[in-house]
């Protein structure tokens, strides 16, 4: 083990967010009690023929020659998947460098950069304290039933193939702010909230809620099950992989990649954008429209499934780059759960009035809640971070 465990409270020095992505680093320095910035930026399109860096170690220069060292007292890595080891936040240690390492077969696209950078860092600025913040965190306490998957128990025991989730920072940060929205709103509510969290993004997944407490979530043992995504599949009959694996010029590492990066919108109009897909929807293009019509009705099923798992539902959030900007995803997923209750106000709806980072989308007097919330990741990694403490 490390030497370099012992710790004392950070409560007042910025904390430095690292983002990686497949293709990109985001970085922001924030103020973790206020959520403040007071830097951010991004490097984008990483190892591509036009991109702004040619690899990680370059986009980290990039990102060390803007940002001021002076006011941080801290780093918080963004992780999406961390496996049964890490249930929570974790302080950076070699040894939890190491145990990183044996996930990134379960993230692929987003967990080896990420321990690139994380261990970059680490080599880099060791007596700065660090911490991962990891996705599958908020889903570490799923019941059972939820987690497991109906295969040989060996392959739980001995393997770890349960539901991990992810996207957990983003959906535990939209949900508390719409417990917090509709605590302030009906304080003599009786019962628990009964939340679903749409994170619709590159990368979907929904997240059903009780009193901000999970209980199932759409992705998986990695994060390709679920809906349709960007350019991920989302849940596929596992016999048509074996089917394409046994097929001339195929293998699993073939088939694995283009599930993860040729399929999903890509996969069924050839656009992963979903302001290219709705903009070729509107001109008419067949293709886009059923690529739409899928997200949408994938989205529907599953939170169709979580309504009856919750017994109803009180509020819907939509968060993420789709669900905060998509009037038009909004409106298709609403259209189908007026049974339960659910006006969408359309004026809303097309030009949200955004406070504080909350838009309602449904008549106030209305029991039943539907909000666009812009995710703060950053802000909710920041605090993450500042809770570990300080390593010396």
């Amino acid at each position: 083990m490390d030497d370099r465990t012992s710790m004392e409270p950070i409560d007042h020095q910025n904390v430095l967010v690292l983002n990686v992505g497949s293709t990109s680093l985001k970085y922001a320095v924030v103020e973790p009690l206020s959520g403040n910035k007071t830097q951010r930026g991004l490097v984008d399109r990483i190892g591509q023929q036009d991109g702004e860096a040619p690899n990680y170690e370059a986009a980290i220069e990039q990102m060390l020659a803007q940002v001021d060292f002076r006011s941080i007292g801290s780093i918080g890595h963004r992780v999406v998947h961390g496996g049964s080891f890490f249930p929570a936040t974790t302080r950076v240690t070699s040894d939890a460098i190491a145990a990183l390492r044996l996930l990134d077969p379960l993230a692929p696209l987003h967990n080896p950069p990420a321990r690139q950078v994380i261990e970059w860092m680490w080599n880099r600025f060791p007596s700065l304290p660090a911490a991962m913040v990891f996705d599958t965190a908020y889903f570490a306490k799923l019941p059972e039933m939820a987690t497991r998957y109906a295969v040989p128990d060996n392959w739980y025991r001995e393997y770890g193939i349960r539901r991990y989730g992810a996207h957990g920072t983003s959906h535990e940060f939209a949900i508390q702010r719409a417990l917090e929205t509709m605590q302030r709103e009906l304080p003599t509510a009786i019962g628990p909230r009964r939340i679903l969290s749409l994170h619709l993004g590159g990368g979907s997944s929904i997240t059903a809620s009780l009193d901000g407490v999970p209980i199932d979530t759409s992705m998986g043992f990695t994060p390709l099950e679920g809906i349709a995504m960007g350019t991920r599949s989302g849940d596929i009959d596992p016999g048509a992989i074996f089917y394409m694996q046994r097929q001339p010029g195929w293998n699993p590492d073939k088939v694995e990649s283009a599930l993860l990066r040729d399929s999903g919108m890509r996969g069924l109009c050839g656009d992963s954008d979903m302001r290219t897909i709705e903009a070729r929807a509107d001109a008419g293009d067949p293709n886009a429209t059923l690529a739409i019509d899928h997200y949408v009705r994938r989205i529907q099923k599953c939170m169709g499934g979580y309504a009856v798992l919750m017994g109803g539902i009180d509020a819907i959030v939509f968060t993420a780059g789709i669900g905060e900007n998509s009037p038009r995803i909004r409106r298709s997923v609403m259209d189908r759960f007026r049974w339960l209750g659910f006006e969408l106000d359309e004026k809303q709806n097309v030009a949200p009035n955004w406070r504080e980072g909350i838009a309602r989308l449904t008549p106030r007097n209305r029991s039943q809640s539907v909000f666009a919330i812009r995710t703060d990741e950053e802000w909710a990694i920041g605090r993450s971070a500042m809770s570990v403490g300080r390593v010396t």
